[in-house]
């Protein structure tokens, strides 16, 4: 962030702006490190890029993952789910509008119930935001209890909504049948969603499930929603 060195980024509110700026890596490869973080008040793991970005003012996040740009914007997650400090946290989504450097918190999560770690991300050809869930059923707001990981869609408001949840239940015989390990059988509904795309004429989402490792189809009609 400008003007501030390492500025911790983790308990963001909904909305929070930041004007930012790039810092140099002078050694893209240089080897990563277990050092003391002031952050976390452990020990971490540290890539070489990171230190060096660290060493320069960057800002530090909880655990970035999806990453998307369209139209002169990178859309990003912080997929951490956390109850310990600086707070209970389940995920935010930030976008860093590239002309102005600005960067903003458009999504935030302090409960597994709004959003449970959003992972890979991605903007439809008419402008919505999908994120895909890869959490579990420890964290903050776990009552009721977790049972499946969703699709959600991400209103310009904030809010979120499920687009889809994840039901994959099927026996031995059933994944066998097409072609798939019989060991992978069982209630399999709280793993994760492993990525969304549109076809480029919009028609189609593409979304995988990481587990047992499969690709669906879905068609629209999209114009009736927000995406």
């Amino acid at each position: 962030m400008r003007g501030v060195a390492n500025a911790d980024l983790r308990m963001t509110t909904l909305c929070q702006e930041y004007v930012c700026e790039w810092v140099d890596i002078a050694n893209p490869d240089l080897d990563g490190a277990t050092v003391f973080s002031s952050a976390t008040g452990s020990n971490v793991s540290m890539s070489g890029p990171f230190l060096q970005a660290w060493a320069n003012g960057a800002a530090t996040f909880g655990a970035n993952e999806g990453c998307w740009v369209a139209n002169g914007v990178v859309y990003f997650t912080d997929k951490q789910v956390s109850t310990s400090a600086p707070g209970a946290r389940a995920g935010r989504i930030w976008a860093l509008h590239l002309a102005s450097m600005t960067l903003k918190a458009i999504f935030v999560s302090n409960s597994l119930q709004v959003g449970n770690s959003p992972d890979n991300i991605c903007i439809s050809p008419r402008g919505g935001l999908m994120f895909c869930e890869d959490g579990g059923t420890s964290g903050p707001g776990n009552v009721p209890a977790i049972t499946s990981q969703h699709l959600k869609v991400l209103h310009p408001n904030g809010s979120s909504y499920v687009f889809a949840k994840h039901n994959f239940n099927f026996t031995s015989a059933q994944l066998t049948a097409v072609g798939k390990s019989g060991s992978l059988a069982g209630d399999r509904r709280n793993t994760e969603w492993a990525g969304c795309v549109f076809s480029p004429d919009g028609r189609v989402l593409f979304v995988n499930l990481y587990t047992p490792g499969i690709t669906l189809a879905i068609t629209g009609p999209w114009e009736r929603g927000t995406l």
